[in-house]
């Protein structure tokens, strides 16, 4: 596999750490020194990959040394799915539900659930324009942002509909490449 984009459970919606009995926001930490880096115990890191090929891989850690390659590879893959047509461009777990996951391709996007290997939760009718991004809301639970190379952001909330989006909004006249959802302190509005 040819890893493009990955979605694991590292830090899921979690804004701080505990350091020396500090809770310390995440985004003010420096980066990490190569040399205190540890090894991961791979007894509960699972992840999803989005290949260029489209291809959802589901596999565990750790990775291991590829003896024909100078590539680090999975050391199994415990599931594979062929249901997009192009690249990956987003894989994304959800916020509220660690165990579904988003993946958007060039002209579809699915919903997965962890372990259900029967093929997606929901997948997506072919779009007219291609897909670039996805996003889920931090806020609700059932919304999620999908961004689409005309400058429009589709806004999907399942609660209302599935078969469609509640919300189509031409943003820009470029293509839409990220998606960052903000919540506005002391208010309950998100500004995406």
């Amino acid at each position: 596999f040819s890893p493009y984009k990955l979605a694991t459970r590292l830090f899921l919606g979690q804004e701080s750490a505990k350091i020396d009995d500090r809770e310390i926001p995440l985004a003010t930490l420096p980066p990490p020194n190569c040399s205190e880096l540890t090894q991961l115990d791979e007894s509960a890191f699972n992840y999803y990959i989005g290949t260029e090929d489209g291809e959802v891989v589901y596999a565990s850690f750790p990775l291991v040394k590829d003896p024909d390659s100078p590539k680090w590879i999975s050391a199994h893959a415990e599931h594979i799915d062929t249901s997009h047509t192009g690249p990956i461009s987003s894989v994304e777990r959800s916020p509220f539900f660690d165990d579904i996951v988003l993946s958007v391709s060039e002209w579809t996007f699915a919903l997965w659930k962890e372990r259900i290997w029967s093929g997606p939760l929901m997948h997506s009718r072919p779009s007219d324009y291609s897909l670039t991004v996805g996003k889920w809301s931090p806020t609700r639970p059932g919304v999620f942002f999908i961004g689409k190379s005309n400058g429009t952001v589709e806004v999907w909330d399942l609660l209302d509909k599935s078969h469609a989006p509640s919300l189509i909004q031409n943003i820009s006249a470029m293509a839409i490449t990220t998606l960052v959802p903000r919540v506005q302190k002391g208010r309950k509005k998100q500004v995406l």
